[in-house]
C-alpha cells in the first residue's frame, strides 16, 4: 500500500541546532506510515533522507530571492504593488511558491503524486499550500504561538494566517486560546499542545558528570532556550543582583545587552546542541521563563515540560497553558525570594511524572496522526435563527427544519431576549435544535453573531424565523459550494402570502448607493437558470462558507439595525467571495416579523447605514465615477421622505454619518484593506442603470 505523501512546511530547518515541535511530529508522523517530505525553509535542498520514511527538501526562496531582485527591477512600481497584493490572496504571479518543484520531489520518491496532506505551520508559505489544496491536497495548518519561529516574518503574515485558518480542512492549535480569528469567529480545531521527549531528558539519572562550563559552588537557577525579543533581560538581571547567592545560568543563542558583564553571578554559555540540554538541565535547581510581552499568552513554553522531566521545578511568568501544571509557580510579580522557596521544596515527582506521561511528543503525535486519517465529524450545515417575540412565526420555520432532507442538520436558535413564550416552545417542540439565550435584547446583528460562533459546520446559514423552507433547501443550497471559490449562497424566496410573487432573489446593489431585493414582487419566473451569480445573499435566507466568515469577519454590530447583510456583502466581493442565487433553494417568506421595518427607527437607521455602506465599500474610482449619481438620488429621496412625512429622521440618520467622520474613515480602511479583486470586477456587479434604480427603491422601502 503506497504511504500517504505529507508535505510538511516546517519553521526551522531539520539541523537546526534546536529540535522543536516541527521536528518531532515529522520524525514520530514518518515512523507511524506517512511518507513526509520535511520542507525546510530558504533552502534549496533537492531531498535526503535523515531516517526512514522522511525526506528533507528545501521550499526553494533562496533562488526565488535572486529571481524577485530582477523581477523587481524591470518592473513599474504600481505593477509590482498590485502583484504583490495579489500574491497575499493566493495568487503566485512570479511562481514564487515553487510547488512543482516540491511535488516534483515527491513524484521522484513515491513514484506518483496523488493528492496528500499538506501541513503548513509558516504562514508565508500561503500561496504554495492554498494551491495544492486547489489540486486537491488536504491542507493541514498546525497554528503555532506567536512566539515560534514562524513570527514576525513579513508585513503579510498576518493576512496569510487569516487565510490558513480560515481555509484549511484541518485545524491544529497548541492551546484554545490560539483557536479563534481576527473577528473572534472560531472554528473546530484539534489541541495538540506542546510537549517533551521524555526518553532523552529522563536520562538525567545517568548523567552524573557536570559539564565543565557550568559554573560550581552556588545553586543554578537555569534557562534553555532562545535568548529572542520575548526574553525579559530586566526580569533575570534583577534576579541575578537580588540572589547573589545563586549563579544565573542562561543556555542559547541571542542577542546579549551590555548591563549583563556587570552582573558576576549571571553566566551566559551560548548555543548547546539539543542532544546535550540534559546534561545541563540536570543540574539547574529552579528552571525559569522570563518571557514578556502582549503575545505570550498562547504560548506553550516547550522548555517546561524539559524542565520537569529533569526533575526541576519551574519559576515562570504567567502563562495560561500553564495553569495547574504540577511543579511549576507562575507569578507576574518579583521573583526575589521565589528561588530560595523553590530550591528546598519538596518536588512533586509522582504527580509530575503522571501528567507527564500524556505530554510526551508520541502521544502527542499519535493525537495528530488521528485527527489527520479520522477529522471530527461537523455538521453539513448549521442554520442560525436569530428571533425576537417571534413565536407566532417561529413555528412554520422549524417545522420546516425538521423536515429537511438534509441529515445531521444543525439548527440554533438564538432567543435575544423574548417576552413571549418562544424559550419554553423551543425545549418542548423541538428539543434537538439548539437554543441560545441573550441575557439583554441585543438586536438582531449581535444575536446573528452569537449562532454564528456556536456553529459548527463549514458552512452556515442565516434564517429569518418568518421563514419556511422546502423541505430540499438545505441540500440545494450547499450544491454551489463544490466551487471553492464560492463565499455565500442567496436562497429563492417568494412571499408567503402571494407564493407566486417573488420577494426576493438576493441582493442587489446600485451605483446610487442603494440595496434592493432582487426580482421583487414580480412574478415567479417559469424557467430560471439554475445558479445565478449575484452581489449577496440577503440575510432573511443567506448562506455563508465560514472561511469566508473568518476571513472577512462577521456582521458589523455598529450598524445596529438594518444594512448589516449588505454590509457583509460588500466586505466578500471586495475579498473575492462571489455570491451565487441558486434558484432550486427555495422558500417563503413573510417579512420583518421579528425585527419591524418601519416607523422613525427603521429610517434613521436606514438612511445612516446605507449611507456608511456606500462612502466605506466603494473603490476610489467607482465612487468617483458615480457620485453625481449618489447625490440626485440623495436629493429625490429626500424629497420622497418629504412627502411621506419621514424627512426628520431620514436627515437624522445621514447627519449622524458627517458627525461619525473618523469611524466611518475606520470602515472605509478596514473594508478597502480587503480587496484582493480590480474595481472593474466589482463594478460589474452593481446596478449602473441608476435612473431606473432611483425610481426602484424609492418605492421599494428596503432602502
Amino acid at each position: 500500500m503506497t504511504p500517504t505523501p505529507l508535505l510538511f512546511f516546517a519553521p526551522l530547518p531539520w539541523d537546526a541546532a534546536a529540535r522543536q515541535r516541527p521536528h518531532h511530529l515529522a520524525r514520530l508522523l514518518a515512523r507511524r506510515g506517512f511518507a513526509v517530505f520535511y520542507v525546510e525553509p530558504a533552502s534549496d535542498a533537492e531531498g535526503y533522507s535523515p531516517e526512514p520514511g522522511l525526506i528533507v527538501v528545501g521550499d526553494g526562496t533562496a533562488l526565488h530571492r535572486r529571481r524577485l531582485a530582477r523581477w523587481l527591477a524591470s518592473v513599474p512600481l504600481g505593477d509590482v504593488m498590485r502583484r504583490a497584493f495579489g500574491a497575499v490572496s493566493g495568487d503566485d504571479p512570479l511562481n514564487l511558491s515553487r510547488d512543482s518543484a516540491v511535488v516534483q520531489a515527491v513524484d521522484h520518491r513515491l513514484g506518483l503524486t496523488p493528492p496528500g496532506i499538506v501541513l503548513i505551520e509558516l504562514p508565508h508559505h500561503a500561496p504554495m499550500a492554498l494551491r495544492l489544496q486547489r489540486q486537491g491536497w488536504t491542507l493541514v495548518y498546525d497554528r503555532l504561538d506567536p512566539s515560534s519561529a514562524s513570527a514576525d516574518i513579513g508585513p503579510f503574515s498576518a493576512r496569510y494566517d487569516e487565510q490558513l485558518y480560515a481555509r484549511a480542512e484541518i485545524v491544529t492549535v497548541t492551546t484554545e486560546s490560539l483557536n479563534r480569528g481576527r473577528h473572534g469567529l472560531k472554528r473546530p480545531a484539534t489541541v495538540i499542545p506542546n510537549g517533551v521527549d521524555l526518553a532523552r531528558f529522563q536520562r538525567r539519572k545517568q548523567l552524573a558528570v557536570i559539564p565543565r562550563s557550568l559554573p560550581a559552588g552556588r545553586p543554578i537557577a537555569g534557562y534553555v532556550g532562545t535568548l529572542g525579543p520575548w526574553f525579559d533581560w530586566e526580569r533575570v538581571i534583577g534576579l541575578a543582583r537580588s540572589n547573589p547567592a545563586w549563579n544565573i545560568v542562561l543556555v542559547g543563542p541571542g542577542r546579549i545587552p551590555k548591563e549583563v558583564v556587570a552582573v558576576q553571578n549571571l553566566h551566559l554559555l551560548g548555543p548547546r546542541s539539543y542532544e546535550a540540554l540534559p546534561e545541563f538541565v540536570q543540574h539547574f535547581r529552579v528552571g525559569l521563563i522570563p518571557f514578556k510581552g502582549r503575545d505570550i499568552t498562547g504560548v506553550d513554553p516547550v522548555k517546561a515540560y524539559e524542565y520537569l522531566a529533569c526533575g526541576v521545578p519551574v519559576l515562570s511568568v504567567p502563562f495560561p497553558a500553564l495553569e495547574g501544571v504540577p511543579g511549576v509557580t507562575l507569578t507576574a510579580a518579583s521573583w526575589n525570594g521565589w528561588l530560595d522557596e523553590l530550591g528546598h521544596r519538596r518536588f512533586p515527582d509522582d504527580a509530575v511524572q503522571t501528567y507527564l506521561k500524556q505530554r510526551d511528543w508520541g502521544v502527542l503525535s499519535d493525537r495528530l496522526a488521528a485527527a489527520l486519517a479520522h477529522p471530527e465529524p461537523q455538521p453539513p450545515l448549521s442554520v442560525v435563527i436569530p428571533t425576537y417575540n417571534g413565536r407566532a412565526h417561529l413555528e412554520r420555520c422549524l417545522w420546516s427544519m425538521a423536515r429537511q432532507t438534509l441529515k445531521e442538520l444543525e439548527v440554533i436558535v438564538v432567543d435575544d431576549r423574548s417576552s413571549d413564550d418562544t424559550v419554553s416552545f423551543c425545549a418542548q417542540c423541538y428539543p434537538q435544535f439548539r437554543l441560545l439565550r441573550s441575557a439583554e435584547n441585543v438586536g438582531f446583528a449581535r444575536a446573528a453573531n452569537a449562532g454564528i460562533r456556536a456553529a459548527r459546520s463549514p458552512f452556515i446559514a442565516l434564517l429569518n424565523n418568518d421563514t419556511e423552507m422546502a423541505p430540499d433547501w438545505a441540500e440545494n443550497v450547499l450544491v454551489p459550494f463544490q466551487d471553492p471559490r464560492i463565499g455565500s449562497v442567496a436562497s429563492f424566496l417568494c412571499q408567503m402570502q402571494r407564493p407566486s410573487r417573488v420577494d426576493r432573489a438576493g441582493d442587489g446593489y446600485s451605483a446610487v448607493g442603494g440595496a434592493f431585493n432582487r426580482l421583487h414582487n414580480q412574478v415567479d419566473p417559469t424557467d430560471p437558470p439554475r445558479f445565478e451569480e449575484v452581489f449577496g445573499a440577503s440575510a432573511a435566507a443567506a448562506v455563508y462558507r465560514r472561511a469566508a466568515l473568518v476571513e472577512v469577519g462577521l456582521l458589523d454590530e455598529s450598524f445596529e439595525a438594518y444594512y448589516e447583510d449588505v454590509d457583509l456583502a460588500w466586505r466578500l466581493q471586495l475579498a473575492g467571495w462571489p455570491c451565487v442565487l441558486h434558484h432550486g433553494a427555495r422558500g417563503l417568506h413573510l417579512g420583518s416579523a421579528s425585527y419591524q421595518k418601519g416607523g422613525e427607527r427603521f429610517v434613521r437607521f436606514s438612511a445612516r447605514n446605507a449611507e456608511t455602506v456606500y462612502w466605506s465599500a466603494l473603490p476610489p474610482a467607482l465612487l468617483a465615477k458615480h457620485l453625481p449619481g449618489h447625490v440626485a438620488f440623495l436629493v429625490l429621496q429626500s424629497v420622497h421622505r418629504l412627502v411621506s412625512g419621514e424627512l426628520g429622521p431620514y436627515l437624522r440618520g445621514k447627519l449622524e454619518v458627517l458627525r461619525s467622520i473618523p469611524s466611518l474613515l475606520q470602515h472605509r480602511q478596514e473594508r478597502q484593506a480587503l480587496r484582493t479583486i480590480p474595481a472593474s470586477e466589482i463594478e460589474r456587479l452593481i446596478e449602473k442603470r441608476w435612473f431606473r434604480q432611483l425610481v426602484r427603491q424609492l418605492i421599494d422601502r428596503h432602502s
